[in-house]
């Protein structure tokens, strides 16, 4: 394993993003039910 802190983060960044994506996701599916 190497420490490529650039790498990390970006890696980070995107679970980031997909994740609020999947909240947003959620949210909006509440708003059409609701």
């Amino acid at each position: 394993m190497s420490l490529d802190l650039d790498g990390k983060r970006l890696e980070v960044h995107i679970i980031f993003d997909a994740f609020r994506g999947l909240v947003f996701l959620k949210i909006g599916k509440i708003g059409v039910y609701n």
